[in-house]
């Protein structure tokens, strides 16, 4: 799950945040796609950080001991530590099924900017 959350992620994020910056530009009139671009990248970043961390601590949680055989209990914990990524990921997903800018509001977004441009409209 996490796998198949790691190659479509890349794919829709990048769509959404697209999208996101279209129905900004139709809300202030503006395009702020630095301002978009820079939170991403600032969240994944810190999503990274707080992943390697968590890991860590999870495994000192556990007990583990790197370059020894593990007891079945540490074994144990560890497989139900590494649950929480994909119980994470099928949350986040049912989160994205919110997402209110799908494929018909689009359309009328696009309609609308490209309509205020064609009039030379700055409103």
């Amino acid at each position: 799950m996490v796998g198949f959350a790691g190659v479509g992620t890349p794919i829709y994020t990048g769509s959404m945040i697209a999208d996101a910056i279209d129905a900004d530009e139709l809300k202030t009139n503006m395009r702020r796609e630095g301002i978009y671009s820079g939170a991403f990248t600032f969240c994944m970043k810190l999503s990274v950080a707080l992943g390697t961390m968590m890991t860590a601590l999870g495994l000192q949680l556990v007990n583990y001991v790197p370059g020894e055989t593990q007891s079945a209990r540490t074994i144990l914990f560890m497989r139900l530590l590494y649950a929480f990524p994909a119980i994470t990921t099928g949350l986040a997903t049912l989160y994205a099924l919110r997402y209110p800018l799908v494929k018909e509001r689009m359309f009328e977004i696009r309609a609308a900017l490209d309509a205020r441009k064609a009039l030379g409209s700055t409103k």
